[in-house]
């Protein structure tokens, strides 16, 4: 197996024989972050959902020449995959507007998503992986 570290943090594991998948996952843990934005008008509320680990399988190598380590990269957006595992949810967070009263904010912290949308929110998702990445042939 040949080893090669690119100047953005990523390691790239070849294997001697010819293969058309590649494994992508975050080189250190609890580099994995879900984001939920909800949002009805002008309120915005984020909840965080931190895992210990997480990979995606591709069929081509990306072009990793624009990856910012510190940015990371949303995996929904960047990457076309059929396969993918997010493991061991370790740490959520919700931060709330200012403005939204502690006990409406407890209340619509027990709300279903789908709850949420029938009083009018609406979600943007994000997955994201952060800091240098491990990439291998499987």
């Amino acid at each position: 197996m040949q080893i090669k570290l690119n100047c953005v943090g990523i390691a790239i594991f070849r294997s001697p024989t010819e293969k058309t998948a590649w494994k992508i996952s975050p080189a250190i843990s609890q580099s994995v972050v879900e984001i939920d934005i909800w949002k009805k008008g002008d309120l915005k509320i984020e909840h965080l959902t931190v895992y210990r680990s997480g990979w995606i399988i591709v069929d081509q190598l990306p072009d990793f020449s624009g990856y910012n380590q510190d940015e990371g990269v949303n995996i929904f957006e960047e990457f076309e995959f059929e396969e993918h595992q997010l493991l061991d949810g370790s740490q959520e967070t919700a931060v709330f507007p200012k403005e939204l009263p502690l006990e409406e904010c407890d209340r619509l912290m027990a709300l279903s998503e789908a709850e949420l949308v029938d009083e009018g929110w609406t979600i943007e998702s994000a997955t994201r992986f952060n800091g240098p990445l491990l990439v291998e042939q499987v």
